[in-house]
């Protein structure tokens, strides 16, 4: 895609549904993900690139954080996904990089999650993915009122690092 696209769906379709409906305007390249509802100062150039070096097909941040651990990781490898969150020893950033093809896999029209597709995919034990820890940026999910609430009081406040202060750092993730 040049530019932004905008894609209208008649029924939300999530991600996976999503991502399936837009394949054909996508070129034939890894696809850099991201979900709307987290601020991160992880590093987008880093994730991309470590997918494109390793032969998976899904490259995943993941991190340590305990309200979202539902990943069962075991050395360096996804086993599987706990049947709760917090059951689990890493969390999905909610970042990642998919290769087309995957993408292609998913129906048409139909709604999906894309956690859905990669649980389907470690139950096959199918080794298609390559994870990227991301321990030392911040991240935090602000999908209620309560979390989106105490982000911008933080950033206000200085505590957390704003995206205008990353982009004029000389090793900034975003230019």
């Amino acid at each position: 895609i040049e530019g932004v696209s905008l894609q209208i769906e008649d029924s939300i379709l999530g991600t996976g549904g999503g991502l399936s409906q837009a394949v054909d305007k996508l070129r034939d390249e890894p696809v850099l993900v991201t979900n709307g509802d987290i601020y991160h100062t992880i590093d987008v150039r880093r994730l991309y690139n470590g997918h494109l070096a390793s032969s998976a097909k899904i490259s995943l941040a993941v991190h340590d954080f305990p309200r979202f651990n539902s990943m069962i990781v075991k050395d360096s490898k996804l086993h599987g996904f706990a049947a709760s969150a917090e059951g689990g020893n890493l969390a999905f950033t909610g970042l990642h990089v998919i290769d087309v093809e995957l993408l292609r896999q998913i129906p048409l029209g139909r709604k999906s999650c894309i956690v859905q597709k990669y649980k389907e995919l470690t139950a096959q034990h199918q080794d298609v993915f390559d994870l990227l820890r991301v321990n030392d940026a911040y991240w935090t999910d602000m999908g209620t009122v309560e979390d989106y609430l105490s982000l911008h009081g933080q950033l206000l406040l200085g505590k957390v690092p704003a995206w205008q202060d990353l982009c004029l750092a000389d090793q900034s993730p975003f230019i």
